[in-house]
This record gives structure tokens, C-alpha cells and sequence, in this order.
């Protein structure tokens, strides 16, 4: 008796500052890391169709995807060969670590623009500033 063996993908839609990624990790029959997708998220269609290419370059038919995002979850649930789990963040967080493994990277592959952080008396200032600003032009 055969028992069938998938494959299991870890996949959410991950951001960099405001810029969505889709970020999949595919682990083999051993629960090792075969493979890391990390690409722009351009919307969930994509998402899926970049998922079922990754598993057809692995030869695997059907595959396992759990994903802490509802919007890729339902998805997955009408997707033939997926099997499509909702899980909680902590099951997928491997997704997270590796976005932030390779921010680098993917901020020089991408052209990700790190925002800088105004501190909070500045930003204050500008926003008091502006509404001056705008108080004088009415009138």
C-alpha cells in the first residue's frame, strides 16, 4: 500500500514597509526547505498560479498550503491539488522570518525604498506647521 506523500508550502502575503511580497516556503517529504518563492504580490490569482508552477517544477501533483491569510486560504479551497489550511500566525511565521532574512536583498532586487521614521516631536511640528499654514491661506 502506496501512501501518498505532498509536499507542504508555507505561504502568506508578507510587507515590507508598504510593499506586499508573496512568500512561500516548500518543504519536502523530510520537513526540509526545498525551495523559497519571494515576489511581488500582485493579487491572489497570481498568488495561486506562482504556487501550482512551484509545485509542477517539483513534480508534485497535489501539495499541502497553509497560510495565515483568508484571502489565499479561500483561494486555496477552490483550487484543485491544493489543500488549503487556515492556520494560526505562529504555524506560519517562517514566512515572516524569511522576508526579514533577505530584506537586503529584496529591497536592492526591488527598488524598496526604506521610509525613515520621523520622530514624534517632528512629525507634531509639521502637522501644526501645515494646519498654520492652511489657517493663513484662508483667509
Amino acid at each position: 500500500m502506496s501512501v501518498l506523500s505532498r509536499y507542504l508550502t508555507t505561504v502568506n502575503v508578507e510587507y515590507l514597509d508598504a510593499t506586499a511580497f508573496l512568500v512561500a516556503n516548500l518543504y519536502d517529504n523530510n520537513g526540509h526547505l526545498a525551495d523559497q518563492v519571494i515576489k511581488p504580490h500582485i493579487d491572489v490569482e497570481a498568488s495561486v498560479k506562482e504556487l501550482q508552477e512551484l509545485a509542477k517544477t517539483y513534480n508534485q501533483a497535489y501539495f499541502e498550503a497553509w497560510t495565515s491569510s483568508t484571502e489565499l486560504f479561500a483561494a486555496f479551497l477552490q483550487t484543485p491539488g491544493i489543500g488549503g489550511q487556515f492556520k494560526h500566525r505562529h504555524n506560519t511565521v517562517d514566512t515572516l522570518y524569511a522576508i526579514k532574512q533577505h530584506e537586503d536583498i529584496i529591497r536592492e532586487l526591488y527598488d524598496v525604498k526604506l521610509k525613515p521614521v520621523l520622530p514624534k516631536w517632528k512629525q507634531w511640528l509639521i502637522n501644526k506647521l501645515t494646519k498654520l499654514k492652511e489657517r493663513l491661506e484662508n483667509e
